[in-house]
């Protein structure tokens, strides 16, 4: 699961979205389980509900790496395919 914050979200929805896609099939020729199931916006909010934790740590680091701000990525110790990726672009 993936949490996004910040203004960038509302003010450009469409190059989000493109980053977004783009991550996944980047993710997705390396490992098939690399999937978007959902994509809901809101706003300054975006929540993406992926299938494995790989994707969704891939999208909170090139958001961090493309829009700078604030990356926190918490696992699951018990288990190896869920992860809660949290970017924020305000502090």
């Amino acid at each position: 699961m993936v949490y996004l914050s910040g203004k960038i979200l509302a003010e450009k929805p469409d190059e989000v979205r493109r980053l977004i896609r783009h991550e996944e099939q980047i993710e997705l020729a390396k490992n098939h389980l690399s999937q978007i199931l959902d994509i809901d916006h809101r706003g300054r909010k975006m929540t993406i509900t992926t299938i494995n934790q790989w994707l969704a740590i891939h999208l909170g680091k090139q958001f961090k790496k493309t829009f700078k701000g604030h990356l926190k990525i918490d696992r699951d110790p018990f288990s190896k395919e869920e992860a809660v990726v949290q970017w924020s672009q305000e502090p």
